[in-house]
């Protein structure tokens, strides 16, 4: 061992500098010496029971001497280094394999792999099946981050410098580095092997972002989230999603047209994975995981023409309206809309049209289901979400999964979701699902009307379908008299008065003002406050274009004036107050 602790020693001090013939012919011997001792070593076992610890000790040292010695070899002499790195699989794949040795062996292989390239292709399958089967056994061994830096690194390593060759091994590549135990990025107060660990997780995740072509990487990535698409996941998912916004990024605009349908595809699968889960995650966790998705789509769409974008948009608006027991799709679908408008600004008017009858549909259907009646049918009528039994995954028998990369033992502290397997979630009530739809399609008009400074989507008959749901969301039943004013002053009353400003049209604010004053009349004074409100905007935004229609609402606001409720009575006053400073005459004066 002393020996091989001088000979490492003075290979490092001579690393990368080039060796006349006749010493690399002696070192060559040197290797096979070497190769013979490991043979030897993995013979007679390897393991820490087997085996003793000096023995280990230089086995250990036999494998960072080959390493070395592969560095400086391999360029003029590949073939006796394929023979080592075949020995070094062996001892990798030996059962019961110590730690150590094991680690050693790894990270020599790693260097073989660096120096031999695509000359190591006959033993790549062998040692992807090797690698990802020693990185899945660690997950259950005691204090095993040495060997998973280790097997990490060489996987890095195949990534970097084999990346046309990973083939079908890919998808499993993939599961193993998006483990639980390794998609986070970093880990608060975690020890050094532990940060470093998971640095080059993440290293070697935005390797294959880089370097692995499109059209094998982005049907590695469907496959992979279909395996592991599960509630009690997120955090793996959320890491295969970060490999997949960066790789889109980097995608030559050329392929990107080739392998669009296999992203949408992908989108499809992870927006319905949303939707049919939404009770089983908490609301953290549901919140975390859609908005990753959303930008990840974004990043899409942000390197699409509008000729490419337009089909694609088209499938997710069939995709969303598509009938199903339930309206949790519409839920992921408007957020996704909403970050759309936000991104897009005025070129998403050119998209508009089916958005705004989606929208429709929806405020006119939440309309129709208030006073008990859920909009969404996997709730009873007191809002409580039913019984959801999940079925588990069933194991298949080919070897692709084998490597599936999360064992049930892992579904505990290691993963962000807690939610998995509940059957009633205060986060996803009835209620809840109601007002956050209708605040979401209330937010995508928003944006669009505010974003169509053209006027060629908001038009008369736009305006006569959006209108009434948008009013009559005023008598919306929301549960607390704080949440129903949240959404009026947040959402609906912008929402209304951008509407107004972006028809421009006094017959049709006429038709709108009719309606907001027989909403002045309601028997709930929270209406009426809301609806004074509406009227206040309308009559700020459009000012002395919307006096035109003041005299039609003087006998309102007089009946207004001696209300019950002293909170409507003040609203009253106040939009009193606005009309004055557009006249310059007093109100009262019209009584």
């Amino acid at each position: 061992n002393k020996a091989l602790e001088l000979l490492n020693a003075g290979l490092h001090r001579q690393e990368r500098r080039p060796w006349p013939e006749d010493k690399e012919k002696l070192f060559l011997g040197v290797v096979e010496r070497l190769t013979e001792m490991v043979e030897a070593r993995l013979e007679a076992g390897v393991s820490s029971s087997t085996a003793e610890r000096e023995s280990l000790i230089t086995c250990q040292s036999a494998f960072i001497s080959l390493k070395l010695l592969t560095c400086q070899l391999a360029a003029r002499n590949p073939a006796p280094l394929l023979k080592v790195a075949s020995t070094v699989l062996d001892v990798i794949a030996a059962e019961d394999c110590c730690q150590q040795v094991c680690a050693s062996a790894v990270l020599c292989f790693g260097e073989s792999v660096a120096c031999l390239g695509p000359q190591l292709m006959s033993e790549l399958p062998r040692a992807i099946k090797t690698l990802l089967a020693a990185l899945k056994g660690s997950w259950s061994q005691t204090n095993p981050v040495l060997l998973q830096i280790s097997l990490v690194t060489a996987l890095g390593k195949m990534i970097v410098h084999l990346p046309a060759f990973l083939g079908k091994q890919l998808k499993n590549i993939l599961r193993q580095l998006v483990h639980s135990k390794l998609a986070v990025d970093k880990e608060e107060g975690s020890e050094s092997g532990r940060s470093n660990l998971l640095m080059r997780a993440q290293a070697a995740r935005m390797s294959l972002a880089l370097k692995v072509p499109g059209r094998v990487l982005f049907p590695a990535i469907h496959a992979c989230f279909q395996t592991i698409a599960k509630p009690n996941k997120v955090t793996s998912l959320l890491a295969l999603l970060s490999v997949f916004s960066r790789a889109v990024v980097e995608v030559p605009k050329a392929e990107l047209m080739d392998i669009t349908e296999v992203m949408i595809k992908f989108f499809i699968d992870a927006f319905d994975f949303l939707a049919n889960n939404f009770d089983e995650f908490t609301q953290d966790d549901f919140e975390l995981l859609q908005d990753r998705c959303v930008k990840c789509f974004m990043s899409l769409v942000m390197r699409c023409s509008e000729s490419s974008f337009r089909p694609m948009f088209n499938r997710l608006c069939n995709w969303a309206d598509h009938q199903l027991p339930t309206h949790e799709r519409l839920l992921v679908f408007f957020q996704l809309t909403v970050s759309l408008a936000d991104r897009l600004k005025g070129l998403f008017t050119l998209f508009g049209s089916p958005v705004v009858d989606s929208a429709v549909a929806v405020l006119s259907g939440i309309n129709m289901k208030e006073n008990g009646n859920s909009f969404f049918s996997d709730v009873d009528s007191n809002g409580v979400v039913g019984s959801s039994d999940s079925d588990e995954d069933s194991e298949e028998d080919d070897e692709e999964e084998s490597m599936d990369c999360d064992d049930d033992s892992d579904n505990g502290s290691s993963n962000r979701s807690s939610g998995a397997g509940k059957t009633a979630l205060a986060f996803p009530s009835a209620a809840w699902k109601c007002q956050r739809l209708a605040d979401l399609s209330i937010d995508t008009l928003l944006r669009l009307f505010v974003n169509d400074t053209s006027g060629k989507l908001v038009h008369k008959q736009l305006f006569e379908e959006v209108m009434p749901p948008l009013v009559d969301q005023l008598s919306s039943c929301r549960g607390s008299v704080q949440d129903y004013q949240q959404f009026i002053t947040d959402h609906l009353v912008p929402c209304i008065g951008q509407l107004a400003v972006a028809v421009s049209s006094v017959p049709l604010w006429k038709q709108l003002n009719t309606m907001l004053l027989h909403k002045t009349v309601s028997s709930s004074p929270r209406v009426r406050f809301a609806a004074l409100s509406v009227l206040k905007e309308l009559f700020t935004r459009l000012s002395e274009d919307y006096v035109a229609l003041l005299p039609e609402t003087i006998p309102a606001l007089a009946e207004l004036l001696e209300d019950e409720s002293p909170e409507v009575e003040k609203q009253c006053k106040s939009l009193m107050k606005v009309i004055e400073e557009i006249t310059g005459e007093s109100v009262q004066s019209y009584f």
